[in-house]
């Protein structure tokens, strides 16, 4: 009997916590924010500088024109509402991985070399709510990107620069609601940014960097849903 009491007073409290986790699925706005690794791919990019009308590139050993880049970080924000199996967000993301370049160059960097990205995406994602637990989902997302670059050496700043350009991004995830109002988020996104020109802040008119790189970003987050 005591045994009998124990089991339907388990079943009750699963009940209760799958209803609660149903009820953080309704439709209406939800706030997401989610941190984790950025691992950006090497681009291929020559920076230079014009100088009495010609072309050169800028600074020995950092004209290489493979790059490559040390894990990064991310950190993400995003504010939506979801209507049925259908969510849509507005998403400002923070992304910055230091230069490990050149490859085939001389050791000429140093720890101020950086590169960042500010995202602006508006994105549309599909749920697959399982049980109001687990919810797989996939989708894209499309915007602007605000990239900067700053190279140096030991004597000086090479280049400093920043430009705005077009960005994309797919991912999924999977979702689990705990308990009402607060769920967990673990995503996958890949993000990118294509036709950005980078200018040097000093000198605008003399100095340019071109790259458009991708992003692998795998999140782990929280969201509130109403």
């Amino acid at each position: 009997m005591a045994m009998n009491v124990k089991i339907r007073a388990a079943l009750s409290s699963l009940a209760l916590l799958l209803a609660a986790a149903g009820a953080a699925v309704a439709d209406g706005p939800y706030l997401n924010a989610t941190g984790g690794v950025a691992l950006v791919p090497g681009l291929n990019d020559t920076p230079f500088q014009f100088v009495g009308g010609a072309a050169e590139t800028i600074g020995e050993g950092k004209g290489i024109s493979d790059w490559e880049f040390d894990a990064g970080f991310v950190a993400s924000g995003a504010l939506g509402y979801k209507f049925g199996p259908v969510r849509a967000d507005a998403e400002f993301s923070y992304l910055t991985a230091s230069f490990a370049f050149p490859t085939g160059g001389s050791a000429n960097t140093a720890k101020d070399d950086n590169f960042t990205a500010l995202l602006l995406l508006a994105n549309f994602w599909y749920d697959v709510d399982l049980a109001g637990v687990v919810a797989p989902y996939a989708g894209l997302g499309l915007g602007g990107a605000n990239l900067s670059a700053k190279l140096t050496d030991a004597q000086k700043t090479l280049f400093d620069g920043s430009g705005w350009g077009f960005a994309f991004q797919a991912g999924a995830g999977v979702v689990v609601n705990l308990v009402a109002g607060f769920s967990i988020d673990l995503g996958y996104r890949f993000s990118g940014s294509l036709q950005t020109k980078l200018f040097d802040r000093a000198n605008p008119n003399l100095s340019s960097l071109s790259p458009s790189p991708m992003a692998h970003r795998i999140q782990l987050g929280v969201r509130f849903p109403s």
